[in-house]
């Protein structure tokens, strides 16, 4: 009877701790979408901290790396493409299968990518963005989610943000990620 017991407690456990810790869900469960990126060569392609730190630490930092009017951030690649693999890769292994090769070995990059998010129900959404190293992410030019550090890809759910939203409404988003050295990644997922 205790045995019975034991296993009926710990079914119960894991069924109601499913309830309440839901995962977060990839972005591309979404209806398929047109995704527009730029990639930039930045810290001129070999760690230079002269217009701009190695990572960002504010916002200011990141529209610094991102601005393309200082001579260390250069445009390296522009693109289109409705596969939202390239809003979740770890390596630049997912990277290259989308046509994509980070500039300088994988180094002293940023990547910008826009779209837009059509929810298929009201409410408050939540959104992770996790990436090695800063990053942010802006739904009609409001911030949702923004990490400015270097940092490995830390797991899903560490830095959040929400938004209320209404269903078959257009939101326009945009994700933005920086890169030192090191490791590198992002993964946006509600």
């Amino acid at each position: 009877m205790k045995k019975i017991f034991s296993i009926l407690l710990v079914c119960i456990v894991y069924a109601g701790s499913a309830q309440f810790l839901a995962p977060y869900q990839a972005i591309r469960k979404q209806p398929k979408v047109q995704l527009d990126y730029w990639v930039y060569s930045t810290h001129a392609g070999s760690g230079s901290t002269t217009q701009y730190p190695a990572n960002a630490g504010s916002k200011a930092d990141m529209d610094n790396i991102f601005n393309t009017n200082n001579s260390n951030t250069t445009l390296y690649k522009t693109g289109r493409t409705n596969s939202s693999k390239i809003l979740d890769w770890q390596s630049s292994t997912e990277l290259s299968a989308l046509g994509i090769t980070a500039p300088n070995s994988g180094t002293y990059f940023a990547m910008k990518v826009q779209g837009t998010f059509i929810p298929l129900e009201s409410g408050t959404y939540y959104f992770t963005l996790e990436s090695d190293d800063a990053s942010d992410l802006y739904i009609n030019g409001a911030a949702v989610v923004s990490t400015y550090s270097g940092q490995a890809v830390p797991a899903l759910g560490t830095h959040t943000g929400s938004i209320s939203v209404n269903a078959g409404q257009k939101y326009t988003f945009e994700v933005r990620m920086q890169q030192g050295g090191g490791g590198y990644g992002m993964r946006l997922y509600w």
